[in-house]
């Protein structure tokens, strides 16, 4: 008789036994279909493609099985279970072999469109034998293989709510490009944060401070004009009275972020405008706890995080104090200092590592 050993036969996962005959009736090299669940009797469809063949059934311990042979060829019904049995555990072989595959598969040295890459060709394999691995395994398996230096974002993104797969291509790619940009030491571009201003912030702000004679209120949106693509990475936040929202570019720091589909933009030096692609909420760290910066936007390319003053007293009751080149932020109602700063060059920087108690009234 001829039957096929084929190793990959297709299999259809939602194929009842009737659309999977009339499958296999189209197809001329259709050479036998059964259920794919062979013991247990399940409503999947395995089609072995082969020399077309007269098509003939078969039972055998309440399991039907459809051959198309040649009469002349045929002995008994137990070679064709031999031979379909043999094609069948070679089909479960590759499925075990590359389900290992995807789980050791490890990032290493190599490119992330290269890593990418070939965790989707292991990924289709398994689904053209019809053993698509589901999408919460897969997003699990490719942030297992990304390694050490991806900790902060995998961390993020195991966080529930998890991102499905296809959510998660665009976040690590987004994640990819800050980290070549931050790792470049020949991008000397000057950066100047023009943002979306918002006046009546502003000068609500700068009358907080008409009596503090050391504050400068054009010292901080003009000092961001010296903000290098160049420099070396500072995880300090940078206070900005002119940006109405938070920004950063790592998307590892962000939570509960979304994709950004709006048109705004925010233009550095030369003229060229720097794309916002998500938005989200931001966890700010200090020694003694931490707290939720709202509304933060999400810009691969900028350099450096930027605080909103005014979105952060919109948040929160406090005010912004400052002296001899350090700046203070107390509660409003009890006076109490929550977080300092101090002047890095032209610039002010949140040091963040002293908060000594939530604002009185903050929910």
């Amino acid at each position: 008789m001829k039957l096929p050993a084929n190793s990959r036969p297709f299999a259809g996962k939602s194929m009842t036994l009737k659309e999977c005959e009339a499958v296999c009736r189209k197809n001329c090299s259709c050479t036998a279909y059964a259920n794919s669940d062979i013991t247990g009797g399940g409503t999947g469809c395995m089609i072995w493609t082969g020399e077309l063949m007269d098509l003939r059934e078969y039972t055998q311990n309440g399991q039907d099985l459809y051959v198309r042979v040649v009469a002349s060829e045929l002995d008994t019904s137990k070679d064709v279970w031999t031979t379909l049995n043999y094609a069948f555990s070679h089909s479960q072989e590759r499925e075990f072999h590359l389900e290992q595959k995807l789980q050791h598969l490890r990032k290493g040295t190599s490119h992330l469109p290269d890593y990418l890459r070939e965790f989707k060709t292991i990924c289709d394999d398994l689904a053209a034998i019809g053993k698509p691995i589901d999408d919460r395994r897969k997003v699990f398996w490719l942030l297992n293989g990304l390694g050490h230096e991806y900790k902060s974002f995998v961390t993020t993104m195991l966080k529930p709510p998890t991102p499905s797969y296809k959510e998660i291509l665009p976040l690590l790619q987004s994640h990819e490009a800050w980290t070549t940009i931050h790792d470049s030491e020949n991008m000397t571009q000057s950066v100047a944060f023009m943002g979306q201003c918002n006046n009546n912030r502003r000068n609500s702000f700068n009358k907080k401070h008409k009596f503090n004679q050391a504050y400068t209120p054009d010292d901080i949106p003009k000092a961001l004009a010296a903000i290098q693509i160049g420099d070396s990475q500072d995880d300090a936040w940078f206070l900005d009275t002119g940006a109405s929202a938070h920004m950063i570019s790592d998307p590892g720091k962000l939570i509960d972020f979304h994709a950004y589909y709006g048109n705004d933009t925010f233009m550095i030096g030369d003229g060229y405008t720097l794309k916002i692609t998500h938005t989200g909420d931001a966890i700010l760290d200090t020694k003694s706890g931490n707290f939720k910066l709202r509304n933060v936007l999400l810009a691969p390319e900028l350099k450096k995080k930027l605080f909103s003053v005014s979105q952060f007293t919109s948040d929160y009751p406090c005010v912004f104090e400052f002296v001899d080149g350090d700046f203070v932020v107390k509660d409003r109602n009890t006076r109490n200092i929550v977080m300092e700063g101090t002047r890095k060059g032209d610039l002010y920087a949140l040091n963040a590592l002293k908060l000594q108690a939530f604002f009185s009234n903050w929910n």
